[in-house]
């Protein structure tokens, strides 16, 4: 009951100070997730520096209903230093509304790649609605940078401010860790990604070859 309170508070204080009115739909979400968060690491045999392997979440969630979800992720090959990104939207029902491909550059860090992926997906999710979103993904680092959990580190910081920047295109924005379980199709478009050259985003129809991308997914 503690984390809703402090949840509810904290929007209360944004309101105040910024004048932004938080959804309730949103702040329901990240009291959950916070509270699972708690969950997790006071479980007995959890110390610090382990990895996440008692994480409740195995499959991808859908989002609360008028409120979009989008994955992102980003596959590297350093050896070309190309960059994959990969980004789906989906609603509370499961449907897939849009989906986006690019290639850049690699720029030495994987966690800018993952931060790229991030900005990509917000200008793929911004052609279906403003409205409502939760953005997940797998890469923690940046996530935890996004929501000011983390100090922040100079070399993605610009990537950071344009994320933030494209999120204000939207009524509300939450950004969430999940396990690479819960972000398959987005890490097979970002592999598909790397073998095209072209920027790509494919509203409501979606060509057979991103049909055949993801029907070889396990979700």
């Amino acid at each position: 009951m503690v984390v809703y309170y402090w949840v509810i508070w904290s929007a209360r204080n944004k309101f105040i100070f910024e004048g932004k009115k938080s959804d309730s739909r949103i702040l329901a979400a990240k009291a959950e997730s916070v509270l699972k968060a708690y969950q997790r690491v006071s479980k007995p045999g959890n110390v610090h520096g382990t990895k996440d392997r008692g994480i409740d979440q195995q499959k991808w969630k859908p989002p609360p209903k008028n409120v979009l979800k989008l994955n992102v992720d980003a596959a590297v090959n350093s050896k070309d230093q190309k960059t994959g990104l990969g980004a789906i939207v989906r609603d509370a029902e499961g449907t897939i509304l849009a989906v986006g491909i690019k290639q850049a550059q690699f720029r030495e860090r994987v966690s800018l790649a993952e931060a790229e992926a991030i900005l990509w997906g917000l200008q793929v999710a911004k052609q279906v609605s403003s409205s409502s979103l939760i953005g997940e993904s797998d890469c923690k680092e940046v996530v935890e940078l996004l929501n000011n959990t983390k100090g922040s580190r100079t070399e993605i910081h610009w990537i950071l401010s344009d994320v933030h920047r494209e999120s204000k295109e939207f009524q509300q924005v939450q950004f969430s860790f999940i396990p690479r379980t819960c972000n398959t199709y987005a890490h097979a478009l970002a592999k598909f990604a790397l073998r095209n050259s072209s920027t790509d985003v494919w509203v409501d129809t979606f060509p057979a070859e991103v049909q055949n991308v993801m029907n070889c997914v396990v979700s």
